[in-house]
């Protein structure tokens, strides 16, 4: 007999909002975490300045709101506080195994058998009915290959691995890369380091940001009434689907927000060269958009250098780029995304002939990010195209962990011990899906990652998907 019901692999957002659901149900469950705390990219990312790209009251669960945001955006600090006392408030914290890594799990037949390492470097087998996948597509850190990195004698880390004992006042500090992280961590750095080199490979978009901040009184009234809680989260959710029709079926509707974005850089930057360097050559939709008020005028400060020169090769003292420049500097900080789904690339996870890893080698073909042909009792939560870069993914969360419940339950209510999607289903909608991408602003290399319609069909699909989609035995 398996020794618990089902396990989950991840103590993120969608981790615990399924180790929730399954307490909720009275299941017997483990959480498995290869860290030492929970939370996710929200333990990881505590670089200066993090913070949510989604509203704060949109990115929190449905069913646990939060009066007490300080801010539109909430600092990455207050959602690890936020997700600590969820995880508390329901009671999972007592189920989650702490610095424990899944190498790999086999499915027996019945049951799955889940190879797993402690932080004592202790070798142990896990057995559980079902498997559920939490480890989402940004778990592990993209480092470039940058030739001599490993001479450099300052210091060098990711942003998801920010070092607070290494000094930057007074410091030269290189930064690779302009995505999300960049424009949240250079204006911290500009007002207290010597000098800021910030190596550019594209220019990304960047739109100025809505962030108040919130008075205290308005944190009162939400607590006191949460129905206006609700009608914000309403507003900020209708208001963000709004915006996503022009990611997802009408790309021409993002034209306006080039405009804005452009009128907004010739506004902040002054230079007429930065200013040059700071255009975006793709179309809004291609990269990542960044939204921030601080971020291009910190660029335009005189101890700011932007370089677009390929980085050749790194010395003992510096960062030499292709136009034969060399860059001094004392702290390399790496703000270079992260391997998409890299860490489910990771876990070797097999079913007889099939594999994750095999499922994943190009377009994934899978039921709405959640279950994969071929995978008996195995569920993903923020699996293949299923993110949404323009709203928040909380909503897409609770819509699979819905759906998983529902199949879970189903197993029980049949008397069975397997449930897979069947494989007749899957073939059409991965050709709806790259139909869909085709026409959104994402395109074809988006083909694993972004759902390309609004957040609420996924929920309609999602929730109400019908179970004759699953074969159970």
């Amino acid at each position: 007999m398996a020794e618990v019901d089902v396990v989950v692999v991840g103590a993120g957002f969608a981790g615990l909002g399924m180790a929730i659901a399954l307490q909720q149900a009275g299941r017997s469950y483990v959480v498995l975490e290869r860290a030492s705390d929970l939370g996710g990219v929200w333990r990881d990312n505590r670089y200066p300045g993090v913070a949510a790209d989604s509203p704060a009251h949109l990115y929190s669960y449905s069913f646990e709101p939060n009066p007490l945001w300080s801010r539109a955006h909430a600092p990455g600090d207050e959602i690890h506080d936020y997700l600590a006392y969820c995880a508390e408030h329901y009671g999972v914290l007592p189920q989650i195994r702490f610095d424990t890594t899944v190498q790999g799990a086999q499915f027996t037949g019945q049951e799955w058998s889940c190879s797993i390492v402690t932080g004592d470097g202790e070798f142990d087998v896990l057995t559980a009915r079902q498997l559920i996948l939490a480890v989402g597509p940004y778990g592990d850190p993209h480092l470039p290959l940058l030739p001599g990195l490993e001479s450099f004698e300052g210091a060098v880390m990711h942003t998801s691995s920010w070092d607070p004992a290494v000094p930057v006042v007074g410091e030269h500090i290189a930064v690779v890369g302009t995505g999300c992280a960049a424009s949240q961590l250079i204006p911290q750095l500009v007002g207290d380091a010597a000098a800021v080199s910030v190596f550019q490979q594209h220019a990304p978009w960047v739109l100025p940001h809505l962030d108040p901040g919130y008075a205290d009184g308005l944190a009162n009234a939400y607590e006191h009434r949460p129905w206006l809680m609700k009608a914000h989260r309403l507003k900020l959710r209708a208001t963000a689907e709004a915006s996503g029709v022009g990611y997802t079926t009408r790309p021409s509707l993002l034209r306006a927000q080039e405009k804005l974005a452009s009128t907004y850089l010739a506004r902040t930057v002054s230079d007429p060269a930065l200013r040059t360097v700071l255009t975006p050559n793709d179309r809004l939709g291609d990269n990542t958009v960044v939204h921030s008020n601080d971020y291009l005028p910190a660029l335009a400060k005189t101890s700011v250098r932007v370089v677009t020169s390929p980085i050749e090769s790194v010395t003992g003292t510096g960062i030499f780029t292709t136009d034969g420049q060399e860059h001094p500097c004392d702290v390399i900080v790496l703000a270079t995304g992260f391997e998409t789904y890299g860490a489910l690339r990771m876990i070797d996870v097999r079913a007889g002939e099939h594999s994750l890893g095999q499922a994943f080698a190009g377009a994934v073909s899978s039921y709405f990010g959640v279950a994969l042909p071929g995978l008996p009792n195995l569920f993903l939560l923020g699996g293949p195209n299923t993110q949404v870069p323009w709203t928040s993914v909380i909503p897409v969360y609770e819509a699979q962990i819905d759906l998983i419940s529902r199949v879970l339950a189903e197993v029980d209510r049949r008397h069975v011990s397997t449930a897979q999607v069947r494989p007749q289903v899957i073939p059409a909608l991965r050709t709806e899906m790259d139909r869909r991408l085709e026409r959104s602003a994402f395109g074809p290399g988006a083909v694993n990652r972004v759902w390309p319609s609004s957040v609420a069909e996924y929920e309609r699909r999602v929730r109400k998907a019908n179970l004759v989609d699953f074969q159970f035995s």
